[in-house]
């Protein structure tokens, strides 16, 4: 709620007087006299910025022109600090990051919050890089996110704040007063798309690829940093903080009154998670992500049942969701399990050739872009329902069709086989243009569905990975499964699917040694010679 102008003249004309002669630099209004949650008692709260200050910050509390005032003095110098880096612990500049009036010194305050409010950001892309990892780059987030993530920091390291925060952001006048705050967030996050940091979005920004070299994060970087802010703000305030006994009572009773009321908190303030996104799938935090998918497709009272499928190490569970007469069925699958340990013996294995990603969260991170990288390049992959990163897990869409390991071992080099195999090196050397590679081509992770395929484990896809290792593994792999007749066969069909998108090099470069020897021990040499044969055909 606007000040009036009268009420404006008194709290510049106490600003004078309490300011003793030294020079000010700018008067700001802030607090529930400008949020619209105040009662007769309440204070105007003010800011007021002086050329000189010692010690940096210093209360005022008082009664003049018939106004009670809390006047927050501050030294010019020292607050620029605080909006730059925090030097006085976020104390003074943290009031910018909500709804203010500015009396005097206009561009003197813009720039502050413009100045505070960009290292705000710049802090909150630092910690989604650090909370999330490769998994960061596809994350939406808006302005709102980064207002309440800052908002329930501070409250956690002063929980008196967590009164005026409540009451600024749920009252009558919530929506406005968001719409403020976050109003210099979001030109500050327009500006850092501009430099290379951020995308914007239909629904708001995402990291863009450059971002971690812009900047610099490190693990328990926010850590350190919430640490640091809330020593320097305790003896910031400790400092300024030095008041009469009759001041002392009044905000002591004040505070039994809050208390007391107890209003609800915004939701976004109790879990700022609220404002992330995904461009596909639910993001759940927690480990109720089965009822949020349940509650996602209207499924109120429901029958659970869920069976492993797979191979013996398998981490991935079928699940049927029976309600109302209908059954969904889906699959998730758990990347922080014991049985992931399965990819350091893959490793060691395969030594020569390639190394394969056991950390979870990355797996899980790129069996995501995989999926809906491929989806772009119109090779079907599953749909994503659910990514929930605390738990390591990810829900999507059961593809129902074959194996095309299990058809090989089947069917071997029938005509149908050769077609789908045709269909998946196509695929394959299409993904491989735009500078990806999938890790792990065995064919359990290729589907047959009537007349075409789909990709159904990208957890070892990777941009920038060497497509030879690909080539390589699906050809020497299938020839485990089938007769010696059937393997040149196979590997031509392949060849041929592949050579429709694909750079003949790759098929070349595979024929090496290192990547032979992960199967010498595994197939027989006269089948390894003809699945290398057609390859070397190519040079």
């Amino acid at each position: 709620m606007p000040l009036d102008e009268e009420t404006k003249k008194k709290l510049i004309s106490i600003a004078e007087k309490i300011s003793k002669g030294t020079g000010i630099v700018s008067v700001v209004a802030y607090g529930s006299r400008v949020s619209g949650y105040w009662r007769k008692d309440s204070d105007y709260d003010m800011i007021v910025v002086l050329e000189r200050l010692r010690p940096s910050a210093k209360y005022s509390y008082g009664m003049e022109e018939g106004l009670y005032y809390s006047a927050l003095l501050v030294d010019n110098k020292s607050f620029k600090k605080d909006c730059e880096s925090g030097y006085l612990g976020e104390f003074v500049c943290g009031r910018l990051l909500n709804r203010f009036e500015v009396l005097t010194g206009q561009d003197y305050i813009k720039e502050c919050e413009a100045t505070y409010k960009r290292r705000v950001v710049v802090e909150t892309v630092q910690e989604l890089l650090e909370k999330y990892g490769p998994l960061s780059d596809q994350l939406i987030f808006n302005a709102r996110y980064v207002l309440f993530n800052k908002l329930k920091k501070r409250a956690f390291l002063y929980p008196p704040v967590a009164y005026s925060y409540i009451k600024t952001y749920s009252g009558p006048s919530g929506e406005e007063n968001a719409e403020f705050a976050t109003g210099e967030i979001e030109r500050q996050m327009q500006m850092l798309c501009s430099e290379g940091m951020l995308l914007r979005v239909e629904k708001g920004y995402m990291l863009s690829s450059r971002a971690e070299k812009l900047v610099k994060s490190y693990p328990l970087a926010s850590s350190f940093r919430l640490a640091k802010l809330g020593v320097r703000q305790y003896v910031t305030h400790g400092l300024a903080g030095r008041v009469g006994v009759d001041v002392a009572f009044k905000e002591l009773f004040s505070k039994i009154g809050r208390v007391k009321e107890k209003p609800e908190p915004p939701a976004e303030l109790v879990d700022p998670r609220k404002d992330l996104a995904l461009s596909e799938g639910k993001l759940v935090f927690g480990s109720d992500w089965l009822d949020a998918l349940a509650q996602d497709i209207g499924a109120k009272d429901f029958k659970h049942e869920a069976e492993s499928i797979g191979e013996f190490f398998a981490t991935t569970t079928i699940h049927k969701l029976i309600f109302d007469g209908k059954v969904f069925t889906f699959v998730s699958k758990r990347y922080q399990d014991i049985w992931s340990l399965k990819w350091m013996v893959a490793s060691l294995v395969a030594l020569t050739a390639r190394t394969f990603e056991t950390r979870p969260m990355h797996r899980l991170a790129n069996e995501y872009k995989g999926f809906l990288h491929l989806r772009m390049l119109g090779i079907r992959t599953p749909k994503v329902y659910v990514v929930a990163p605390e738990e390591k897990v990810m829900a999507r869409e059961h593809l129902e069709g074959y194996s095309l390991e299990d058809m090989i071992r089947e069917k071997g080099s029938d005509a149908v086989i050769l077609s789908y195999v045709a269909k998946f090196a196509s695929a394959l050397g299409k993904l491989h243009q735009t500078g990806m590679s999938m890790g792990d081509t065995k064919p359990t992770n290729v589907i047959c569905r009537e007349e075409d395929i789909a990709i159904i484990d990208l957890e070892q896809a990777e941009e920038n990975g060497d497509p030879s290792w690909d080539v390589a593994e699906f050809i020497y792999y299938t020839s485990t499964l089938v007769q010696e007749e059937d393997v040149w066969k196979l590997a031509d069909s392949f060849v041929k699917g592949y050579l429709q998108h694909g750079d003949p090099r790759v098929l070349v470069n595979a024929s090496a040694q290192k990547y032979l020897l992960p199967f010498q021990a595994l197939v027989q040499p006269n089948s390894l010679t003809a699945a290398r044969n057609r390859l070397l055909e190519l040079r």
